[in-house]
């Protein structure tokens, strides 16, 4: 009897190691396994490495010839969580005698372009990603529109672009990109179109994430654009961004001083005002709380002075308020958040601290204010206190 219960005790200590070798191997196993199917863009998260994105949008003047219209470096540091957009205006120069960059995009493949930026900007560009206006109309439309804003001082004259809140299709894509300016000014409010409707999808990124990511939807995506990313990396890449709160957006463009019809760049002040973004982008505490947000309030209701009546109750919860006045009209039925700087992180902590729903992208950078609030009817729903 002594000896079937130590052979039945044998057996009992055999089987739980057995058992437990058993669950080491299966976790040594799907360790092995995601590091075999891991693409390789997602070695840079995984050693929290800095890298780039070119982003290239054209517009068809002839079979062979384009007209580039937004031509930018998406920054990504894992370590941070935030985006930092470098962008480029395509009549730019480098250096006197250079073609510009929209001429070595139309004659360079963007490898080669992107070895050029890399060692500007002080970082590996690995991966590009170029589309054009009929790609992007294509891509606004599988996502079913952005929810956008724009207002009377934002409509050039003679624009047709709703305003007030809309939803941004892609038969408005062309249009809303590409506004009938003939000045000088024209390159500067084409790049802050690209900003807004760059940063209104990223405030909305998780529900277009889940509509894009969707079964057969995703590979419609990926033939709008031309990548050296594999479907498998661009998915991981919306897998990343789509469902995180604590990544962040900034933009920079890189200083340019006139050249005849076009740019050339600013190196010295590029090197400057590099220097402050990466340090931005790259320390660990976030770099927006050292300077409190400027807001321009403008009151969009029929009550005289409320913008102004507020202006001290939101003065204490940090923000800096720069001005008030009247907005461009006053039937506004909601209070509307506008990101006027392109910085996710003051637009994301206003609109929480002050219980703002909608918050909407309308980059200008000329500017002197981050952000802009119309008061609506409902301004007694802002919590000020």
């Amino acid at each position: 009897m002594e000896k079937k219960l130590r052979t039945s005790d044998n057996f009992g200590r055999s089987l739980i190691i057995f058992i437990l070798i058993f669950i080491v191997l299966l976790i040594g196993g799907w360790k092995v396994f995601q590091i075999i199917t891991r693409t390789p863009v997602e070695s840079f998260f995984r050693d929290k490495d800095s890298f780039g994105i070119l982003v290239i949008c054209k517009q068809k003047i002839s079979e062979k010839e384009s007209h580039v219209t937004f031509f930018s470096v998406a920054t990504i540091y894992p370590k941070t969580q935030r985006i930092g957009f470098i962008s480029f205006l395509p009549q730019t120069r480098m250096k006197v005698g250079e073609p510009t960059l929209e001429e070595k995009i139309n004659f360079t493949k963007p490898v080669d372009i992107s070895e050029d930026i890399s060692n500007l900007l002080n970082i590996p560009i690995p991966y590009y990603i170029e589309t054009d206006m009929e790609g992007l109309s294509k891509v606004v439309d599988l996502i079913e529109g952005v929810p956008s804003f724009m207002w009377g001082p934002a409509i050039v004259e003679g624009e047709q672009i709703p305003s007030g809140e809309f939803i941004l299709n892609g038969s408005m894509i062309s249009r809303f990109l590409n506004p009938p300016v003939k000045n000088e000014t024209k390159p500067a409010i084409d790049l802050y179109r690209y900003y807004s409707l760059i940063y209104n999808i990223w405030n909305n990124r998780e529900n277009k994430w889940n509509l894009l990511s969707s079964e057969g939807v995703f590979t419609i995506f990926s033939k709008t654009i031309e990548t050296n990313l594999t479907e498998s990396e661009l998915f991981a890449l919306g897998k990343k961004f789509g469902f995180s709160e604590g990544w962040h957006l900034t933009s920079i463009e890189i200083p340019v001083k006139r050249l005849e019809n076009g740019f050339i760049a600013d190196l010295d002040s590029t090197a400057l005002f590099l220097k402050n973004f990466k340090k931005d982008l790259m320390e660990h505490e976030n770099p927006f709380l050292t300077r409190m947000p400027r807001m321009e309030i403008k009151n969009g209701t029929a009550i005289s002075n409320l913008a102004k009546k507020i202006q001290n109750s939101i003065g204490r919860k940090g923000i800096v308020v720069i001005e008030f006045s009247n907005a461009d009209q006053h039937d506004y039925q909601n209070s509307i958040l506008l990101d006027v700087e392109g910085n996710t992180y003051y637009s994301y902590m206003i609109a929480k601290s002050l219980n703002i729903e909608r918050k909407y992208a309308l980059i200008n950078k000329s500017s002197f204010t981050d952000m802009t609030l119309i008061l609506g009817k409902d301004y007694g729903k802002i919590k000020l206190q």
